[in-house]
């Protein structure tokens, strides 16, 4: 079952992570939940600027949201935004690619490309993203590497439990295919 199909067949198990990625003077990066298919799951990355926060931060972080995308046009730009990558315990890794197009890619190594999902801002310094990375760990944890020097993140690291992982896989529900 190829992943659009999986989501649009499958009741996900929800975990609430909750994890605070980035917390600047300017800006909040965090990740509320994870949600788990059988095959894949998805990240939901969100920002919130500061009401405190600089201008120059503001206009940055505004202009993260042109086009619908976190990505902007040029090659300088795309190495500043916001970037994201998955590491498993097995070695296998993906980067989200930007392209000066704007349209992101799955990485180089199958099976645990990363795909983008939507996005949507409900008001001005708020910023709600998702990823889907399309394979569950066999074993061990998973690595998110995100960085977005824009706005003074530099590339760090948070651990996703690859045991809650496979256990909400295993508590996904596939729909029958009469169902949907």
């Amino acid at each position: 079952m190829h992943a659009a199909e999986e989501i649009g067949r499958t009741v996900p198990t929800t975990i609430a992570w909750n994890k605070v990625l980035a917390d600047t003077t300017d800006l909040v990066l965090f990740a509320p939940r994870l949600q788990v298919y059988r095959s894949l799951f998805r990240v939901a990355i969100a920002g919130r600027l500061r009401p405190t926060a600089s201008a120059e931060a503001a206009q940055r972080f505004s202009g993260a949201e042109v086009g619908g995308s976190p990505y902007t046009v040029t090659a300088e730009d795309l190495a500043q935004g916001l970037r994201l990558g998955v590491q498993f315990a097995d070695g296998r890794r993906a980067a989200l690619e930007r392209r000066a197009s704007g349209f992101p890619s799955g990485g180089p190594l199958e099976p645990a490309p990363l795909i983008s999902g939507g996005r949507a801002s409900s008001d001005e310094g708020v910023f709600d993203w998702e990823i889907a990375v399309t394979a569950i760990p066999a074993a061990g944890p998973v690595e998110l590497y995100y960085q977005w020097l824009d706005l003074g993140i530099g590339e760090s690291m948070a651990e996703i439990d690859g045991d809650a992982l496979r256990d909400a896989a295993d508590r996904s529900v596939e729909l029958p295919v009469g169902c949907v």
